[in-house]
């Protein structure tokens, strides 16, 4: 009776006793620049700077870095980060079923306009699509450049267990760097005709920086303890 009355107590309390996910990474020297790791428990801050106030809505965890040298990080966004949550994995494993491109997968946390090379992966730790995308805080739609140019993973561990979401900003040494004469689309049709939108949806993944392949072998040596 004690243990029962023990756990109605908890699990009216509103604390989750969940644990934020453990997991490792076999980081290259590339990207291991200011690499730091942080857990949150559900409600936690994911950062408060108000206007900017998000809480976790899951137990989640995240190792972030930036990639190449350190004079490079001065001028351009080299930020990069993987998170693991227990966030439920029926979204994500949806539109890894069924999505044909990155607009359909719907499951943009940050409202992006722009969802380039779609690919579906396997990877060790589970089944995975990425896409490059683009997010500014006005309504232009600004042709892929440097600055804002980034690679997303969404992927749903094997055990259905967790999701996992990593994020890279990229470089593209044929795109523009950010500033007065990036060009603004104005439409979704003229962006993906758009000579840079067919740029990074058709040259190879080594002519990012950091090269795609390579990110996802960082992505692919995450394992879950």
């Amino acid at each position: 009776m004690l243990l029962s009355g023990v756990l109605l107590l908890s699990g009216c309390s509103g604390i989750s006793l969940q644990r934020p996910p453990a997991f490792q990474l076999d980081i290259a020297p590339a990207f291991a620049h200011s690499t730091a790791t942080k857990r949150f428990n559900k409600g936690d801050f994911l950062w408060n700077s108000p206007p900017y106030v998000k809480k976790a809505d899951f137990a989640t965890t995240k190792i972030s870095g930036s990639w190449g040298p350190r004079t490079d990080i001065q001028s351009t966004d080299h930020r990069w980060s993987i998170e693991v949550s227990s966030a439920p994995t029926a979204k994500v494993l949806d539109a890894y079923n069924r999505a044909k491109n990155g607009y359909d997968a719907n499951v943009d946390e940050t409202g992006s306009y722009m969802f380039a090379r779609f690919e579906k992966k396997t990877f060790v730790w589970g089944r995975a699509f990425s896409y490059l995308t683009q997010f500014t805080q006005d309504s232009s739609l600004y042709v892929p450049h440097n600055g804002h140019l980034t690679y997303e993973v969404w992927g749903v561990t094997n055990d259905l267990r967790h999701v996992v979401h990593a994020t890279f900003s990229v470089t593209h040494r044929r795109l523009a760097s950010w500033g007065p004469d990036v060009r603004d689309a104005r439409t979704i049709e003229a962006l993906k005709n758009d000579r840079d939108y067919r740029l990074v949806e058709s040259c190879s993944a080594g002519a990012f920086e950091p090269s795609l392949t390579e990110i996802d072998s960082l992505i692919d040596s995450l394992r879950l303890q």
